[in-house]
């Protein structure tokens, strides 16, 4: 069996039967094609039989990712991920015995993630409401899903007008590998959402052409040559970064993601709610909201300890 061929029977099946974040497709697949690369260059004969994956052929291969492409620790540990997924596919589904022991992940140095403090989440409101155009309306939007529900952009961009439950304050999210959260929104923020729909909405879905306007059934539609999707991950990265221009410190997705699960964890939430609203497989993953600075730990000694 070629290597190739193996890697399009894992697309296929990471597609079809382990239903993966289109996303999670795209990055396993751009690791193993890079595989691919250094194997038919590493071989002259041009061999890519699949007998070639072996612990020593990996040494050799991890050995060049570190040494001569300099890769991080945290893009190394990326790519063995997808590496050890297709020995482990080729195993149980075409009758391979390949060892996977020896693939471990280096060391990595665990980030704490940058949070935007009260403060800073006060001007970005002030400046949201200085811009009236409707992508600046609809960014509003963007700003408090993502911050408000602690969505990823991905689940932002997809989600449907089905998807808005606004008699329950509630908002269904698709999360990744396809599985399905209900997240509980405040009444204000369901106001937002509607405001947006009545109001905005219809906009983004008339053509300045031909004078017409069609439907969607997304929650954010973008027409694109007379056809309607859903917004970008792009549009949503690029507004973002427009406001936080204005605001003089910088803005992203995930960061506001971040700051809603710390702000949420100082506040008191338990880990495990957390861990269903942010969709997280693993509470290991949540785990990493836990950090305290050092101000907020000493009053939280001080108020709580019985021997204060």
């Amino acid at each position: 069996m070629q290597v190739n061929n193996a890697i399009n029977d894992f697309k296929v099946w990471l597609i079809t039967q382990k239903c993966a974040a289109h996303n999670t497709v795209l990055s396993y697949i751009g690791d193993l094609n890079q595989l691919h690369c250094f194997i038919q260059k590493t071989f002259l004969n041009g061999s890519s039989e699949v007998f070639i994956l072996k612990k020593e052929f990996f040494q050799r291969y991890l050995a060049y990712l570190k040494r001569d492409l300099r890769l991080s620790n945290r893009s190394i540990a990326r790519k063995i991920v997808a590496i050890r997924s297709l020995l482990i596919f080729l195993n149980e589904f075409k009758g391979f015995s390949f060892e996977t022991d020896f693939l471990v992940a280096p060391k990595q140095v665990h980030k704490i993630p940058h949070v935007i403090n009260f403060e800073g989440l006060k001007k970005l409101e002030r400046t949201l409401e200085f811009d009236q155009t409707k992508s600046g309306k609809r960014g509003r939007v963007f700003f408090y899903l993502l911050y408000g529900a602690g969505l990823r952009v991905s689940e932002l961009a997809k989600m449907a007008l089905s998807d808005v439950y606004e008699d329950q304050n509630l908002i269904k999210v698709k999360g990744k590998g396809a599985k399905e959260r209900l997240i509980p929104i405040t009444s204000e923020l369901m106001g937002i959402i509607n405001e947006y729909i009545l109001n905005v909405r219809e906009e983004f879905l008339c053509s300045k052409t031909n004078k017409r306007c069609f439907e969607s059934d997304y929650l954010f539609p973008i027409l694109s040559h007379s056809h309607t999707c859903h917004v970008t991950r792009q549009t949503v990265w690029v507004f973002l970064k427009k406001l936080g221009s204005w605001c003089g410190f910088k803005v992203a997705p995930h960061k506001l993601r971040h700051s809603m699960a710390t702000h949420l964890l100082h506040e008191g939430v338990d880990l495990r709610s957390l861990q269903t609203l942010l969709g997280h497989e693993n509470l290991t993953t949540t785990q990493i909201y836990t950090h305290v600075d050092k101000t907020q730990l000493r009053d939280v000694y001080d108020k709580k300890h019985f021997r204060r």
